[in-house]
């Protein structure tokens, strides 16, 4: 079966891309009958009296079979949990054995409850060791081409997830923060790319160092540090000093 992610044909005709090999005859039967059904909602009437675009259609892609994977508590010796509003990363962490923390009001855009997850995670910490929170908004904005939301999606991950964290997590006498991105996703591409990414990792320890200035959380101040980790699989073991 071969299908296409849908912010890799943004603005193109979809009739090339629709699903092709075994099975696709039955697929695009169900994304033809989710248009009809779409059409007539409820929800989208509300969305058209609201002045909001429809939702038009169900889109399917990336199938797969979950596979076997090492659980993170084997692996590593400590009990995790996983946050997020999209059923991949929850999948994942199912899958490695993290526990699923849900939270009230995420969704993945601009209106998700930033203050929630990282509440959330700070309460969770009371009886796991380790708490991953995943956001999707900025993301989701440069999907959209979109740079204002893509910059609000930024400051609002760094207001109010990042900054009630490290106020937080204080009361803990020893911890580890690690902040980054999964994949760059470029504006101007409006898709992912495979560019390395930077990432920043605060330690308890750390707090008695004066902060560096002129020093920024980006690529480019990224890729003049002495640091590089060229396979993503093993910055885990790097954050938590296991190499």
């Amino acid at each position: 079966m071969e299908t296409t992610p849908p912010h890799d044909i943004i603005g193109k005709e979809i009739s090339e891309y629709l699903p092709k090999g075994e099975g696709a005859d039955l697929l695009i039967k169900l994304i033809n009958e989710s248009q009809k059904i779409l059409r007539e909602s409820s929800v989208n009437r509300e969305r058209k009296a609201q002045s909001q675009k429809p939702v038009s259609s169900i889109w399917l892609w990336g199938q797969g079979r979950a596979i076997p994977m090492p659980s993170f508590r084997d692996k590593y010796g400590l009990q995790g949990g996983v946050i997020s509003a999209v059923d991949l990363l929850r999948g994942i962490g199912i899958t490695i054995g993290l526990e699923t923390i849900h939270v009230p009001g995420i969704t993945g855009y601009l209106d998700t409850n930033y203050l929630g997850k990282a509440e959330h995670a700070l309460e969770a910490l009371n009886h796991l060791d380790f708490v991953y929170v995943h956001v999707e908004a900025p993301d989701e904005a440069a999907h959209n081409g979109d740079l204002k939301a893509k910059i609000q999606a930024i400051e609002d991950f760094d207001a109010k997830v990042v900054k009630t964290v490290l106020q937080g997590i204080k009361k803990f006498k020893d911890y580890s923060v690690m902040v980054l991105p999964d994949h760059p996703t470029p504006i101007i591409k409006r898709t992912h790319t495979s560019e390395a990414v930077p990432f920043a990792i605060f330690r308890s320890e750390d707090e008695q160092e004066k902060p560096r200035k002129g020093v920024g959380f980006d690529e480019l101040s990224a890729s003049q540090s002495q640091i590089f980790i060229p396979k993503g699989y093993e910055l885990m073991d790097y954050f938590l000093r296991r190499k």
